[in-house]
């Protein structure tokens, strides 16, 4: 029925015939035969030796990196195997591997910065300098520290990688010079008292001996009676650097602090200090109370405390800021700071005999200053108005 259909469709012209495809021509070739050829194309190279010709195209670059690529693999084998230039005691240099995993001593300090370094080996307040690392090589390293080191027969290592130095002291600003050596040994004192016959600062060492230790007041800035300074729960590193930063340059004699309420002197103590941690007299108070009292009662300081609310302190006991200069000309004095939040403790606070406070800040956003800061303008202002002026 259906093929009628197509026959009656196709006669009535609705259905078109379908178109017949053409009939394949065989040409009798195979199959790989009729798939089309590539060009043959002719090399660069033909008709010469091709690692010749290679050699004279390539020449120019060749010679530039070849001397980049000996040179690099050269630091690369040299850092690997930790080499640097070693400087013994007889001053001979020979290569040296450096163990990273060994390269901290636990038992040794790592102070850093061209200051701390060089007045660490001038103050000779420590004990046991074993190693001087500098970045630079010999001809190029500090010369005052340099020739410091070599007095006192300190090992150099020259050229010591940054990296290396970066972890002998954490990632502290080092500027190329680490010194290896014993930590501060600080003496423990419970009292001090001014010999005014002698100009001599005898200080009770803390023990069952009860030994003395003297100290001779340095007399700068036209000081008469010695001038100290006792520091209480300052607890920032930094802020106590800065703090004997401050004391060293405007003349205190000595400074007192409770180790066990203060940041420990640690080399970022000493980097924040300028290295005057190491030339300052320093003393730890173990019992701070005690102290303030042995020194009123048995040495006759005047003991200031810093006073950021004047509340804090009975007005009889208050004096202005510009007055106490007269306290210093008229006896040994010794200025007491405490924290840079609260200031000082109230039990320490009602042991000092007068107190003082820094003026401004009122209405302002920020009221107050930080400690350190705080501190050199108290220092300063024990001295007399033109003690400090260079121009005289």
């Amino acid at each position: 029925m259906r093929s009628g259909l197509r026959l009656a469709f196709r006669s009535m012209g609705i259905l078109r015939a379908e178109p017949r495809p053409p009939p394949i021509k065989m040409t009798g070739k195979t199959f790989d035969e009729m798939l089309p050829k590539s060009r043959n194309r002719r090399k660069a190279w033909e008709g010469q030796d091709k690692d010749q010709f290679f050699r004279e195209k390539y020449a120019h670059v060749h010679a530039r990196t070849l001397e980049k690529d000996r040179e690099m693999r050269k630091k690369r084998k040299l850092e690997a195997k930790g080499k640097k230039d070693v400087e013994g005691g007889n001053g001979e240099k020979q290569p040296r591997k450096v163990n990273f995993s060994r390269l901290r001593d636990p038992h040794k300090e790592y102070l850093y910065g061209t200051n701390p370094v060089i007045h660490a080996l001038q103050g000779e307040k420590r004990s046991g300098y074993t190693k001087l690392y500098s970045s630079d090589f010999e001809a190029t390293i500090n010369p005052a520290a340099l020739k410091l080191a070599r007095e006192k027969g300190v090992r150099i290592e020259f050229n010591t990688s940054r990296h290396e130095l970066n972890l002998l002291t954490n990632n502290g600003v080092h500027n190329g010079l680490v010194l290896e050596t014993q930590p501060l040994s600080i003496p423990d004192i419970s009292g001090a008292a001014y010999d005014e016959g002698t100009g001599i600062i005898n200080l009770d060492l803390h023990g069952p001996l009860s030994s003395k230790q003297q100290l001779k007041p340095n007399g700068i800035y036209g000081k008469k009676y010695p001038f100290g300074l006792f520091v209480d729960q300052v607890t920032d590193s930094h802020n106590l650097g800065a703090i004997i930063r401050s004391a060293y340059y405007l003349g205190v004699d000595f400074m007192a602090f409770s180790e066990k309420n203060c940041a420990k002197l640690s080399p970022v103590v000493a980097k924040s200090s300028a290295g005057a941690l190491d030339l300052l007299p320093m003393y730890n108070v173990m019992k701070p109370l005690q102290f303030a009292s042995n020194c009123i009662d048995k040495g006759n300081w005047n003991m200031v405390a810093a006073v950021p609310n004047p509340d804090r302190m009975p007005g009889s006991k208050m004096v202005q800021l510009s007055g106490v200069k007269e306290l210093l000309a008229n006896g040994p004095t010794m200025l007491v700071l405490g924290s840079e939040g609260s200031g000082l403790r109230k039990s320490l606070l009602d042991r000092c005999t007068h107190g003082t406070t820094l003026g401004g800040g009122q209405g302002l956003h920020i009221d107050s200053l930080n400690v350190s800061v705080a501190a050199a303008l108290l220092i300063s202002h024990f001295h007399a108005p033109d003690a400090l002026d260079r121009s005289n």
